[in-house]
Order: structure tokens, then sequence, then C-alpha cells
């Protein structure tokens, strides 16, 4: 398995991380690159530690089902290959460790072979990393902000795979419910409230010479980030702010807190941070504040103390249509397109969701699935395709349909026929055509959740989107729905596979709602 695995990071390493790499490091490491056949994860596979089981129960629109949680902590300290190119010379990765938890769930438990449905992994934090490099430019990438912006940008491609909302799922019995298995909804909303702090390090000078910094608050829960409004040169802050999050795994998450003074010019200062289970937070109740040391990264050396509360709101399966008046979190799962226009080698399609009446307290991020390709075509049209074409393009204009309809009947994206029409000769439209006709299906299994103030008068549109090599992005058409169309579903959740307006492509999707 390890091998598979070294294959597969490499792959991501080359095709992920060096993109983002190249593009946030300074002018001064530009062209900075992975060597493709030096660049491999070494024979030390990851040791695991400290592993827990439990059983846990989901809530789904069919019913409870039991799980399987298997929590571990891993470690890796790599003998890896992994070599850099840079202005003509090279360097090496010399050291590499990385240290985290990890979580594998064995989803819907059954009596029978394979005793279970699916299997869902996924990361409750980032994983620590270190990096230490050799070679030409040891000196250069050793400082600490080069390392620590190589090791941010390992951290956010993991981050964007593993760790939650982020998961890994795969389904074992064929008729499985992917959504169920990768992404299930939500258990329910923490707020969480920072009151002010007390004793922080000072880090800059009033214009009296007294110290001081200018303190702000940052909260992390997986992936999703929280940040409060600076307080000018206050050691005792007063912030009263309020982040509220969507909370996937009450049992395995974690709360991380951390304090910066805010700089006009360079990189803001870190002043303390500390770290809680969730589990933690939800004894303490709505009404009790709670004071907290602040500590260094390394877990020692009081920086003050910070003063927070927390409630707990959990989601409830919505039963009847005539609860989805009140303020819930609406589901919207993406599965996957058919009868997309074939587009030529190197597009890609994906889906941006949006949705209105969001509650103010929360983040509005970009909500788009993957972009997937389209399947290179290995044979081309011949002349008897051209020929079809250029026949039932006689037929069809004798007729006199539309350029919509035509391109629909012929199975050829609107556009593409519009350009072959205006640009290619009579004799070299068939030609034109045939390469173009057909289409195919993509599959993307992601879901989005959406915390609104009333699912019913919320509405969700997918904007069904691709981009041609070469060319701009651009909207193939728009599937909308309002949360009211859930009343009267089993547990107003829906399956449905709908026709995407003005287009011929069909999108299967699953909604629903707590």
């Amino acid at each position: 398995l390890w091998p598979r695995i070294s294959n597969y990071t490499t792959e991501m390493l080359l095709t992920e991380v060096q993109p983002a790499m190249q593009a946030s490091l300074p002018k001064l490491l530009e062209g900075m690159s992975f060597h493709p056949d030096k660049c491999h994860l070494g024979k030390n596979p990851l040791e695991f530690r400290r592993i827990h089981i439990d059983r846990e129960r989901q809530c789904t629109a069919g019913g409870d089902i039991d799980n399987l949680a298997i929590q571990a902590r891993f470690e890796w300290d790599a003998d890896c290959n992994i070599f850099l190119r840079f202005k003509g010379s090279g360097l090496g990765i010399q050291g590499l460790s990385i240290k985290g938890v990890l979580v594998l769930e064995l989803v819907g438990l059954t009596n029978e072979p394979p005793f279970f449905e699916g299997v869902r992994v996924f990361m409750n934090r980032a994983p620590e990393i270190d990096v230490r490099f050799e070679g030409a430019a040891e000196g250069l990438l050793n400082l600490t902000w080069v390392r620590e912006t190589i090791e941010g940008l390992v951290e956010d491609a993991i981050a964007g795979l593993l760790v939650l909302p982020n998961r890994f799922g795969y389904a074992i019995v064929p008729n499985a419910d992917i959504f169920t298995i990768k992404s299930p909804l939500s258990q329910g909303i923490l707020d969480l409230t920072v009151w002010g702090a007390a004793g922080l390090p000072a880090k800059e000078y009033t214009w009296f010479g007294t110290p001081s910094s200018d303190p702000y608050v940052v909260l992390t829960c997986g992936t999703d980030r929280f940040q409060s409004q600076p307080v000018f040169k206050d050691l005792t802050p007063k912030w009263d702010w309020t982040a509220s999050m969507l909370i996937q795994e009450a049992a395995h998450q974690r709360i991380g807190l951390e304090v910066f003074n805010d700089r006009t010019i360079g990189w803001d200062d870190f002043l303390g941070c500390q770290t809680l289970p969730l589990r933690q937070i939800l004894e303490w109740g709505p009404d009790r504040k709670v004071t907290l040391k602040l500590q260094d990264r390394t877990g020692g050396q009081d920086r003050g103390t910070v003063t927070v509360s927390a409630q707990w709101r959990p989601l409830e399966l919505c039963t009847e249509g005539s609860q989805l008046g009140a303020a819930g979190v609406l589901y919207a799962g993406v599965h996957s397109a058919a009868r997309l226009p074939k587009l030529g080698e190197g597009t890609v399609f994906w889906v941006a969701a949006a949705c209105t009446r969001l509650l103010e307290s929360f983040p509005r991020p970009a909500r788009e699935t993957p972009q997937v390709g389209e399947t290179p075509q290995e044979s081309t049209a011949g002349e008897a395709d051209a020929e079809d074409i250029e026949r039932r393009l006689a037929i069809l204009r004798a007729h006199n349909l539309g350029e919509r309809d035509i391109a629909s009947i012929l199975q050829i994206e609107p556009e593409r026929l519009r350009a072959a029409l205006n640009g290619a000769s009579d004799g070299r439209i068939g030609s034109e055509l045939a390469g173009r006709r057909g289409t195919h299906e993509v599959s993307w299994e992601t879901a989005f959740e959406f915390p609104v103030e009333s699912v019913a008068d919320a509405e969700v549109s997918f904007d069904v989107m691709c981009k041609e090599p070469g060319k701009f992005a651009r909207s193939l058409g728009t599937y909308r729905t309002a949360g009211s169309s859930l009343a009267g579903s089993e547990n107003c959740t829906q399956w449905r596979t709908v026709t995407v307006p003005g287009t011929d492509v069909l999108l299967k999707l699953k909604l629903g709602t707590r």
C-alpha cells in the first residue's frame, strides 16, 4: 500500500502544491519547481500510535445508522527524496516529519458481508509539518519565513483533501448513498464568544513610549477560520465577538484560538494560543464564562489569559414541512452531470453553488465543486461521421429548425454549432462538427451546507461552469430551487435529476435540511 500512497503524493506535489508554491513565493524564488523524477516518499511508512475505537451513531434521512470510528495518532519521519529545482541548481528535503490525528470510520454497519456500507477518512485539524532543506539554496530556504510558507502550502494541500469539513469517502455497497458516507449533515452549530483578554505580551509602543499591542483573535475549526477586528493599543482588550461554526464531528473536532498583534507593515506578531477539544467546550453550558491560559506554540510559557463562552445548537432532522419556515441548514449535494458537451481535451467542468438568506454570523466563502476534466478521446471523427452530420444538418435546416433545436438533436453545444456555421465552408461543416459530436458525464460527489434564516424562503442556485484551454471560464446554465420545494418529501430530503435550463445538461442532486 505504501508505494501507492507515495505515487499519489508525488502527483499531488506536482499538480497541486507546486502551482500554489510558485504563486505564493516571492520574486527571489521565482521558478522553483519539484523534480518529477526525484520525488517520492521513501520506504519508511507512517506509524500509528494510541489507537482508540468507538461505536458512534449517525442520523440520516433514512434513519439512524451505526458506525465504527477508529482514531489514531500518526507520526512519519520520512526517508523521502523530494528534489527542488531552482535557478539551474537543485536542493533536496533533508528531513520531513508529519504528525497528526487520523480518523477512519466504517459507515453503516450491517450483519452481512462486507459488514459496512462504506468508509470515510478525515483529520480533525491540519497536521504538524517540519521541513529541513539541503543543497545549493539551503541557507535561503531554511529561513523561518520561507520554510513556514512552504510548510503552509503542504498543509493546505492536505487540508483540502482530509481536514474537516473535507473527507475522503468510498462506498463499498453498490447502492449506498455516497453523501451519507462522504458528506454527512453537520451535527450542530457552535456559537463561540470571545469576551476579552488580560496580560497579553507587548509587541509595540504607544506614541508616549508605553509598551502595548493591537490584538485580534483567530478561531479555527478544521479548515474554517474566523477573525475578529483588532483592538487598538490595549493589553486587556474587550472584543465581545462571536463566531458561529458548523460542527461535523463533535466527538473528534478541536477548536483552536490564537491571538495576534496587528501590524500595518510586516508580519503580524504571535501573542498566544490555546486548543480545546469540542467535547470539553460542550460541558461548559451556555451561561458559563471560562478564562483560559494562553501559551506559546510549544505548550509552555504563559502569555496572558482569554475569557470565552459557548452555546451549542444541535441540528435535528426536519420531519415535517411546517418546520421549513424556521432557521436551519440547507444541504445541497452535487453528485454528477450528464449530457455535458464535448469541448475538447483540457476542458474542465465544475458547479458553483450559492444560496440566499444566509445567516449573518456565518462566513460566505465561494462554494465550488472540484474542477473535473473532460475525458480525452482516442479516436477521431471519420469521413462517414462528417457526411452523416452534413446530411442531418441539411434535413433539419429544410424544416426551418432553430440553432438551439438543431444543436440539441445533433448533440452539439449551440455555440459550437454557431461558430461552425459562421466560420467553416459548406464542405467542411460536417468535419468541423463531427469531432465535437456527443456528450459525456462527470462526477463530483461534493456537498455544501448553507445556514439560513428561513429554509423555506432560501433559494439555492447551481451554476454549471466550464473552461476550455486558452479561454475564460463561462457558465453553461443555472438551475435554481427553493427550500420550500422540500415540503412533502420524506424527512424533507430529495434526490433529483434535473435539466439545467437552456441546456441539455442533466444535473443529479441531493437536497435536504436540518
